[in-house]
């Protein structure tokens, strides 16, 4: 193959010179002309290898050498060994890095099938995107107008759009709670409407209720489950494997199967990779696209303003809300500026978006670079926790990046090279 492209191009470069002219010229210019000519086409070969557009699995990934698709490989096996001493029970064995397409690490266990926790919502609002896309219902109709729940208990709740719920910033509350740290969320009944915690749009406040609420308005509106709408639209046109994959629901609500838009996603990180590629390529698949650009820039873009106040009326409302205002999308996470000032993740590129799960489950999207990573594992004891995971991640994206050997991005007015 690289003998043809040789020959190709050769052509190309005596096809667009005039023969005669150079064979009349002193041998000094010869020689110098011929030279250039050399360094032209090495260039035009490299770049085609490394500058090439993104490749789509079949059924099956195709698999490289990180050194093939510009990666160092020992700086790589540096930057995962310091994410393994810095994760929990499960390491790197669930970890698959994705380059220009092409699978160029394994973990030893990346066809683990177990639930991915909060990485479900990219999912649930994937489906809320696609129903944009159709004309269904747009993100600032108002989620009452589709609902009867959110009708006549408490006036806010009418106010609530979709923007909110796709935001964190609806306010909504189910009865009642399960979570530690925070025991009005985390709802057995989060169907059953409860006084709203604050006015919608006032406040950011990471709450799974709200995403149930919203996983049951827009299943009314695809009148379907979440399941189904994914499976069809998105899993099966990029080859998920359907045994590798499967949506847990709450029963069946006004007659339809509400999928359980939180947590409900159980998948392989094999899978989970394939999401994340197509994200990467903007929501298309080997030509086809699937949801739109429009949706996936808007929903991986900051949609929380950094002045917005977080929630932190509990411990855990503490922990989880204070990094949404400046950094969430349309339930994506975006590498924002903080109210400080300061990058969530400083030593990424600035493009670099990204869905969490717990405990320190995530699946990052890197255009900048053309990587997909992804990372799960269920990491079972609460102690394997790291106490900052955003600063775990961003110093293993550092070294992640200085093994990147070509097709660094300079990023204009941050003055850095990555």
């Amino acid at each position: 193959m690289r003998i043809l492209e040789i020959l190709h191009y050769n052509q190309l470069f005596y096809s667009s010179i005039n023969r005669k002219q150079i064979v009349q010229l002193p041998y000094f210019q010869k020689c110098i002309c011929i030279f250039f000519a050399f360094i032209i086409l090495v260039f035009v070969l490299y770049g085609n290898v490394y500058a090439q557009e993104n490749v789509f699995p079949g059924k099956e990934w195709e698999e490289r050498t990180p050194e093939s698709q510009g990666i160092d490989s020992g700086k790589l096996e540096e930057a995962l060994k310091q994410l393994e001493n810095m994760s929990g029970a499960d390491g790197i064995k669930e970890v698959v890095v994705i380059r220009n397409g092409y699978m160029i690490w394994k973990g030893s266990r990346i066809d683990s099938l177990h639930n991915l926790a909060s990485i479900t919502k990219a999912f649930t609002s994937t489906c809320f995107g696609l129903l944009v896309d159709r004309g269904k219902c747009s993100i600032d109709d108002f989620a009452a107008d589709y609902e009867p729940r959110l009708r006549g208990n408490y006036p806010e709740y009418e106010k609530i759009r979709f923007r909110h719920f796709a935001t964190m910033t609806s306010g909504y509350d189910g009865k009642g709670g399960t979570y530690p740290g925070d025991a009005d969320d985390g709802s057995k009944t989060p169907f059953i409407v409860s006084k709203p915690v604050f006015p919608p749009g006032m406040k950011y406040s990471y709450w799974d209720d709200a995403m149930c609420m919203f996983g049951l308005v827009i299943t009314k509106i695809a009148r379907k489950p979440l399941y189904n709408l994914f499976k069809e639209s998105i899993a099966d046109p990029i080859n998920m494997n359907p045994v590798a994959w499967y949506w847990e629901d709450f029963g069946e609500i006004d007659g339809f199967l509400v999928n359980q838009a939180q947590g409900g996603i159980n998948m392989t990180a094999r899978e989970l990779a394939r999401l994340g590629l197509l994200f990467l390529n903007k929501g298309k698949w080997d030509g086809k696209q699937l949801v739109s650009t429009k949706w996936v820039e808007e929903a991986t873009k900051v949609q929380v303003p950094n002045t917005m106040e977080g929630r932190d009326d509990t411990p855990r409302q503490k922990r989880i809300s204070k990094t949404g205002p400046g950094c969430y999308g349309f339930h994506w996470w975006a590498n924002g500026i903080l109210s400080d000032g300061k990058r969530i993740l400083p030593d990424a590129p600035p493009g670099t978006f990204w869905r969490s799960g717990w405990p320190k489950q995530r699946m990052f999207i890197i255009p900048e670079w053309n990587i997909v990573i992804v990372r799960i594992g269920r990491d079972e004891k609460r102690a394997d926790r790291p106490v900052d995971v955003n600063l775990c991640w961003n110093a293993t994206l550092k070294k992640i990046g200085e093994a990147i050997t070509t097709d660094k991005t300079e990023i204009k007015g941050e003055k850095k090279v990555w």
